[in-house]
Formats: structure tokens, sequence, C-alpha cells
């Protein structure tokens, strides 16, 4: 059945992101009970139990977490911080990101000491969730450091989110003893319970009548148990729908939307990192091909012109790592002097419901050590 070019199905896109937090979360009421539990605990002025939460990908690990914290803190007396150690994969950057966001006093001393004295001093008295989100990201040694010295505080809970337990298991014994964290497994989603968890985003983001029960169920079929595929390929559907100007998603629309849904968009990549992260690939997009220096001095222009503060060049050297590991941006060494690189917008073509296609020829790169980045 064909409608009317214009005609949309898909009302609400921000309802299928992966940094949507739905009211109702699906098949997941016991895993937030033990979350919350934990984390009324420190609300009570108790000692912190620090939690592991791990499983495979797609299973509602952060967005559990997110979820009952954002809840909590609705509620008063509950503040949290929220790292992504793909994006901060070090201590430091940890360390430094969390007395910038937190304001604290003398957070731009470079000493790492200094900052935990300030940062412990801050925290006080005040019950604080830190979630170290992929911190499988994280190398050995950087892991131990990090909860090492943040349990060390004493008034920061810890959680940890991470695909198995060997991450915690590869801690030295004097870590993981201090560390003594509440692991909870997260299973993946039963079909049926991947079916309720669509069915509900599916009647938050999806035009009434535009979809029927077989749909959903063929999607959450398709999907393995992990919803995260499962929200791209219901996207993906939806827009094949409108694309091919049906009125109502058809079968063939779902095969397309599991297929276009296998190939993570540059816009899907790049939901999961900062808004600096958008920006510097937007303006490496108007380029296509940039030194590193005219990059940093043209997002530096960009954040005067809106009045946002921009990020320290440390960071700025980071996240352009961070674009380059995720297959969107390719780094070269430039024919100047000094290290300065080239960067290029990685071949990716275009794509009119997304930035681009994630190409089959791109693989994610772990950057050489001569690549990484950059001096300006």
């Amino acid at each position: 059945m064909s409608c009317p070019e214009g005609s949309r199905i898909l009302l609400d896109d921000a309802a299928l992101s992966e940094e949507y937090l739905p009211s109702r979360l699906p098949a997941r009421d016991d895993c937030c009970k033990v979350v919350e539990d934990s984390l009324a605990m420190i609300r009570q002025g108790r000692r912190p139990v620090h939690l592991w939460l791990y499983g495979s990908p797609g299973s509602g690990k952060t967005t559990v977490a997110k979820s009952v914290l954002q809840k909590l803190e609705s509620q008063g007396g509950l503040h949290y911080a929220v790292v992504n150690c793909w994006e901060r994969d070090s201590f430091y950057e940890i360390l430094d990101h969390l007395v910038t966001s937190l304001k604290v006093f003398c957070a731009e001393e470079h000493r790492t000491s200094l900052k935990l004295e300030r940062l412990a001093r801050h925290l006080k008295g005040k019950p604080f969730v830190l979630l170290l989100d992929e911190i499988d990201k994280l190398s050995v040694a950087e892991r131990a450091r990090t909860l090492y010295a943040l349990d060390g505080l004493g008034s920061i809970t810890l959680i940890c989110i991470s695909l198995g337990l060997s991450m915690m298991h590869e801690l030295d014994d004097r870590v993981k003893s201090r560390l003594n964290a509440r692991c909870v497994e997260f299973v993946p989603y039963s079909p049926s319970e991947l079916y309720e968890v669509l069915s509900y985003r599916a009647s938050l983001c999806l035009a009434s009548g535009s979809y029927s029960p077989k749909d959903i169920l063929h999607i959450s079929s398709l999907s393995d148990g992990d919803a995260r595929v499962g929200l791209r390929t219901l996207r993906s559907t939806a827009l094949a729908a409108e694309r091919n100007h049906h009125e109502v998603i058809m079968d063939v629309d779902v095969v397309n939307g599991w297929h276009s849904a296998q190939k993570p968009t540059a816009t899907v990549l790049l939901s999961q990192q900062t808004e600096d992260h958008r920006i510097l690939f937007d303006i490496l997009s108007r380029y296509r091909e940039i030194t590193s220096t005219k990059l940093w001095n043209a997002y530096r222009r960009h954040c005067t012109t809106v009045g946002r503060h921009p990020v320290a060049i440390r960071t700025f050297s980071s996240y352009i790592t961070g674009l380059v590991r995720l297959g969107l941006v390719d780094c070269q060494r430039a024919r100047e002097r000094g290290n300065i690189r080239l960067l290029k917008l990685c071949n990716i073509p275009s794509d009119k419901y997304g930035i681009g296609a994630y190409p089959d020829c791109v693989e994610r790169k772990a950057l050489s050590p001569d690549n990484q980045l950059l001096s300006h």
C-alpha cells in the first residue's frame, strides 16, 4: 500500500536512540531493583557499595544504570556523572573530566595528587556516583589505577559496565579486594522480552496504524536478543517504508531495515559520542580534508561563535583519536614541518537518512603509536 511522498511513519526519532531514557524498562525490573537498592544505601549515609554490571551488547546495562541514577537524582540527595571510557581511556582523562565538570576549585592544576585531594574535599559528605561505561576499553593498568584511586576517596560509589567479568578478574588482587563490587549480570533479551521492549518504543515514536505486532515480532526475531540492533532495525525499517512511500510497514521494509541496521551510520556512531565530537566531524565534513592545526583553529572559532567553551587541546587530540578509531576519519602525517597530521573524511556514501553509511571496506582502527595524535 503506497502513500503520498512526505507522509511520516517515524514521528519521533529520539525515542529510538541509544541515549533515550524511557519511563518504562520492560523486562529489566529485577536489574533496576538491584541497582536502586544498592544506591539507596549511600543515600542513608552508609558506606558505598560498588557495582559491576556485565553482559552482552544491547542487554540494557547502560540504560538501566542511567535510568536509576536519573530517578534518584530527581528525588534529591544524590548526584552522579557518566564517563564513557571509549572517549576517555586513561585515569588522567577521567579525573580531569570529573574535576572540570564538577567545577572543582583548582581543576586546571596538572598534578594528579592535588586534583584527587580537591575532588575529595569537594565531595565530602555528598552522596556521589560515578558511572564508568565501557570500562573494558581501559588497559588493565589504567583500569586498576582508576578504580584504586577513586575508591580511595571514600565518598564515590562506582558503577562499572563491561561485556564480561573477565575485565574485573584481570585486576590485581589488591584492587579487587578493595573494590569488592557487587556483580550484576545482564542476560540477552529473550525474543518475547525484546518484543515487549520494541513494542513499547514503537508506541512512542511510530504513527498509529503504521505497523503491526507481526512487524515487531519479525524485528525481534532478527535482532538476536540485542536491543541496540532491534532499535536500529526498527528505525531503519520505518525510514525504508517512508522512502518507498508505503502507508504501513511491509515485510520488504523490515528486511531492508535489518540489512541497513547492520552497517552503523555515522549518525549512530556519533550519537554515542560527545557534542564536541559531532562538532569536529561536522567541520571536517565541510572540508573533507584538513590539517590538525586548521581543524583546531576552526573548532575554536566555531565555539566562539556559538558561545561554547572549547575543550582543552589534550582532550581535542583524544577526540580526534576517537573519530579515527570509529573509522570515520583517516589520519596521516602531513607534509609539513612538525608533528602535524592530515585528517581526511573516510569514504562514507551519502545517505539522506543519516550522515553516511559505514563502508564495508573500512575497519575500525586501533591506532599505531605513530598515529597517537596530535601536535599543533
